[in-house]
């Protein structure tokens, strides 16, 4: 490796999958170095940005299994999933984890108020520190939402945490904001969400979180860099949206801001301009209702939904408008369903954080020759 020009190392490394790499690191320190430098560790990720890997988790919140997302087309009767696991943040209830970013997945643990950042490709994990410091002893927790992404601005992942906080001196509640920096790893407070709190989890598209908000056409977005809050509509159709209707859900998908309600998917152009919808295709005529997009297919021919009332996967192709149901073996106790594209994003850095040791064999002794 050393007698080839750095650039074309960069080229021939960034292709490999991420356990080549992992492999690699234990080759030399100059392999470790080159494998762990930021802008090696960015281009990789934009490699495999058509790569993705599924994430199952049973219905007890124990189990984490993850397969690749090509597997799924490979055999009729769908792939055994390989079993891994989260050692020592196991959680003893279904805990929704909050859509990825990166490579990287925030997973809540709800018995014990606890947030883990978490890398599933090297298995690295990271505990983020009590947000309870962060705000007045004299305030009670209410309902919250949580969301996660990153800010390219600042090259840092943020957690954002949305709250109700009951003041017990003024009896008065505040919906207040709370932001996670992993380079500082530490919380703070900033501008309060001027609406009520959300609630579903957040989705990370283009430098911001979205929520949609009980009893108000809108979504609610907060944009990571400026760490201040913006408004976008809804899709006209969604005008009829009543007390009780089914909320609307949000997704993303290669990059784009979704919306799905009463089985019609919408799809947000022009972020940013006229913020104009377009209705892409409608589950409801094949007796489908409200489902998660999941992902694209390499083709964007189909795409992997999850259907949240019989928890089942299907590939839907989009011109031919056919579902296809996905059989994974051994997967039958499993409740959720998650895309997290491949990545070797560190959770531990120079900068204080100290995430949990990889859980590879690395040599005690390198080659130095």
């Amino acid at each position: 490796m050393s007698e080839l020009p750095p650039d074309l190392c960069f080229e021939i490394l960034s292709r490999l999958e991420v356990g080549c790499l992992l492999r690699f690191r234990c080759v030399s320190r100059a392999w470790r170095r080159f494998i762990d430098d930021p802008i090696f560790i960015k281009l990789h990720l934009h490699r495999q940005f058509n790569a993705g890997q599924l994430i199952l988790y049973n219905n007890i919140g124990m189990k984490h299994c993850i397969l690749s997302l090509d597997s799924l087309n490979c055999y009729p009767t769908g792939m055994v999933v390989v079993e891994t696991s989260r050692q020592g943040h196991e959680s003893r209830k279904p805990t929704l984890p909050v859509p990825s970013c990166n490579g990287l997945i925030l997973i809540p643990n709800d018995i014990e108020n606890v947030l883990a950042l978490w890398n599933p490709s090297t298995r690295e994990t990271h505990v983020l520190p009590s947000y309870t410091s962060t705000v007045l002893s004299s305030q009670q927790e209410g309902c919250s939402s949580i969301a996660f992404g990153y800010d390219s601005a600042t090259d840092d992942y943020k957690v954002v945490k949305i709250v109700v906080y009951y003041n017990q001196t003024t009896h008065e509640c505040r919906c207040r904001s709370l932001v996670y920096s992993l380079k500082s790893n530490s919380w703070r407070k900033v501008k309060d969400c001027p609406h009520d709190v959300p609630t579903d989890r957040g989705v990370f598209v283009n430098g911001a979180l979205h929520w949609t908000i009980d009893d108000e056409l809108m979504i609610v977005a907060f944009d990571l860099a400026t760490e201040d809050y913006y408004t976008l509509p809804l899709p006209s159709e969604l005008s009829k949206l009543q007390e009780h209707s089914t909320l609307p859900i949000l997704d993303a998908l290669g990059e784009c801001l979704l919306v799905t309600w009463e089985g019609s998917v919408y799809r947000l152009d022009d972020y940013g301009g006229k913020n104009s919808w377009t209705k892409l295709f409608s589950l409801s005529d094949m007796g489908m209702g409200n489902a998660r997009l999941i992902a694209y297919s390499k083709t964007k021919e189909e795409v992997l939904l999850w259907a949240n009332t019989t928890r089942e996967c299907f590939w839907f192709d989009i011109e031919n408008l056919f579902l296809k149901k996905v059989r994974i073996a051994g997967a039958q106790d499993y409740w959720y369903f998650q895309i997290c594209q491949p990545s070797i994003v560190r959770l531990s850095n120079s900068d204080g954080v100290d995430g949990n040791k990889l859980q590879i064999e690395e040599q005690e002794e390198e080659d130095e020759s």
